[in-house]
């Protein structure tokens, strides 16, 4: 029977097998106690026992025993205490340990199944490791879930962040929807088609509606004959139509170098369509189609029709441009564009410019006795705005709207604090500068007398709110609000050129001492739908009195302090006036009633009521 002889393979010590059955075994060495797999290695020269020393056994790539004769027996029985054989049923050797039972196999095989094996293992722990993670880190969430209140995790603070982006746009969200509600009007916005490039200045006019005969006709009276003679001027010798005929015009001012005269071009949207000789006929030139699109030549200004009833006019020089923006807006100023997204053709007037331009360019927009007021005008935006887009809408009600785009070095938040500082101050200016005129007329000096309690109500109706980037100023006032602003300030600003504003304040004629001298004083009373407080404020000024109304005692009586006022008296002192204001409400549970204070020389409106609870004594202005 062959003898195996096994290298250990730690100390390289040659070990004897008896029998090939044990092959594949785990044995251990007797030299240095090293357990391994019995296998028999590749490339090794097999011995037989009883053969002779010159006869080998075959060698190949997994070398195997090739027995040259039969077994006498199937089996080879190994004597009891052979250090390489197990001893009976026990299978233990003093030599190799515990070695498992199975049959013979070649050493190839045996590494393949010793690497699979341990690969096996390996997996398993893998296996086992990740799933006692993965329940440790759902143990741990849920008991830090449970800790939290109401269930939820605290937001990171870049989450904080979003979160207060989510609640400002929810807010600008809210007012522009507050904006929409209060717009009397919902149509699309301005756009720059059919003009050349570089638009600095627009002005959008509803023209058959202004100048209708059941339209707003009276804010455009009261705009003064200057203006009204430039717009006249404007619509005969560029628009080639009557404001009747023009459904809407559209003026672009292109401002180049300073000093340079501005240009000017227009977008005329006619109220019917027009047969196409009549057309041809007013713009009086000839067609000139090298620019690829037919422009009909008078004079210095290019004619182009863009559809049915609508046509554009601008300078010759210009008509290439022109016909480049028959589809698309043509390019201006990123603060002019982002206005004319938010406004709407639809009403009466619009205005966007930027005030710096108005600066640059002061000495070729207006006329030098004007500059100052230019001035003055542009000094209220320039610091923070960029850009203005102004728009008023006179129907039932009057309605104003300004949008302001804010430069990158002022936030909206900061502009909107900025201008609510300014509208409460505005009303003081005008006061300030009113009281240095002395108008010759009495019905100038009426109206301009009016006009800082016109501009405390104009203040007091607007409502503020913040874009993207922007803030916009909403107004709404009652219908007459509209000419008697417009007359008001035409009228203000005519009187303050010439006005010496170094001067001390103007009084016409001495003042009385008393109170009651004060009340006999002749006034214009004139009220139109005209709040109660406003109405008070417009006497108080006539007479320089002032008169204070208890907003919380008229409340709790029912009274508002915007309950409209409709009389008209004419030339009266001013006691009647009070008196006839305080007369439509002496039939009320609670009637109102005006407590004296001639030290202070104050009156103070209030309820009877109001009055016996504080002990004051109530005076009859019979």
């Amino acid at each position: 029977m062959a003898q195996v002889v096994i290298p250990c393979p730690r100390c390289h010590a040659k070990l004897r097998l008896h029998d090939r059955r044990l092959l594949g075994r785990r044995g251990k060495c007797p030299h240095c106690e090293h357990q391994f797999v019995l296998g028999q290695p590749d490339e090794v020269e097999l011995e037989l026992a009883n053969a002779p020393v010159q006869e080998q056994t075959p060698v190949g790539t997994s070398p195997r025993w090739m027995a040259d004769a039969a077994p006498e027996s199937p089996a080879f029985q190994a004597p009891t205490g052979s250090p390489c054989v197990p001893d009976g049923t026990d299978g233990q050797s003093p030599d190799f340990g515990q070695v498992p039972r199975t049959g013979p196999a070649s050493g190839g095989i045996n590494r393949l199944r010793q690497i699979r094996h341990r690969d096996a293992r390996r997996r398993k722990k893998t296996l086992v490791a990740l799933g006692v993670l993965s329940v440790v880190v759902v143990a741990g969430f849920l008991v830090i879930k449970d800790r939290l209140p109401d269930g939820n995790p605290p937001a990171p603070a870049p989450r904080q962040v979003d979160s207060n982006r989510e609640q400002d746009n929810r807010e600008r969200q809210t007012e522009a929807d507050i904006a929409r509600q209060h717009s009397p009007t919902s149509g699309e916005p301005i756009e720059l088609k059919y003009v050349p490039t570089g638009t600095s200045i627009v002005v959008h006019l509803r023209a058959s509606e202004l100048w209708h005969e059941q339209g707003p006709t009276e804010v455009i009276a009261c705009l003064g004959t200057p203006i009204n003679r430039l717009l006249d001027r404007q619509f005969k010798e560029l628009c080639r139509f009557t404001p009747a005929e023009i459904d809407e015009v559209t003026f672009c001012l292109t401002l180049g170098a300073r000093g340079t005269r501005p240009e000017l071009a227009a977008i005329i949207r006619l109220q019917e369509q027009p047969r196409r000789s009549e057309l041809l006929r007013r713009f009086d030139g000839q067609r000139n189609d090298q620019y690829g699109h037919p422009v009909y030549v008078s004079g210095e200004w290019a004619y182009m029709i863009a559809d049915e009833r609508t046509f554009s006019v601008g300078p010759l020089i210009r008509a290439e441009e022109m016909v480049s923006a028959l589809e698309y807006p043509q390019p201006t100023s990123g603060g002019i564009e982002m206005l004319l997204k938010h406004t709407d053709r639809d009403r009466h007037v619009t205005v966007v410019f930027q005030p710096r331009d108005l600066r640059v360019h002061q000495d070729t927009l207006v006329a030098d006795d004007l500059v100052d007021g230019l001035n003055v005008f542009v000094d209220w935006f320039e610091k923070d705005v960029e850009a203005v887009a102004w728009s008023l809408h006179s129907g039932s009600e009057f309605f104003s709207e300004t949008i302001l785009r804010n430069r990158l070095e002022t936030s909206p938040a900061q502009l909107q604090r900025e201008l609510t500082r300014r509208l409460n101050e505005l009303p003081y200016d005008v006061l300030a500068l009113v009281e240095l005129m002395d108008p010759k007329s009495s019905g100038h000096r009426r109206i301009i007398g009016r006009f800082p309690a016109m501009t405390k109500a104009l203040t007091m109706g607007t409502n503020t709110g913040i874009g993207e980037r922007f803030v916009r100023l909403t107004t709404v006032l009652p219908e007459r609000a509209g000419p008697n602003l417009a007359l008001a300030t035409v009228l203000t600003w005519d009187e303050s050129r010439s006005t010496d504003l170094g001067a001390a304040p103007a009084v016409a004629g001495a003042l009385p001492e008393t109170m009651a001298g004060r009340l006999q004083m002749t006034i214009d009373v004139d009220f139109r739908r005209t709040p109660l407080y406003e109405a008070f404020e417009i006497i108080a000024d006539e007479i320089k009195l002032r008169i204070v109304i208890d907003g919380d005692a008229l409340k709790l009586a029912g009274f508002t302090q915007n309950m409209e006022q409709n009389i008209q008296l004419g030339e009266v002192p001013a006691i009647d006036g009070i008196r006839a204001i305080l007369k439509q409400y002496a039939e009320e549970r609670d009637p109102l009633a005006v407590v004296v204070d001639q030290t202070g020389m104050k009156l103070t409106v209030l309820t009877n009521s109001a009055a016996r609870k504080r002990g004051l004594e109530t005076v009859a202005l019979e």
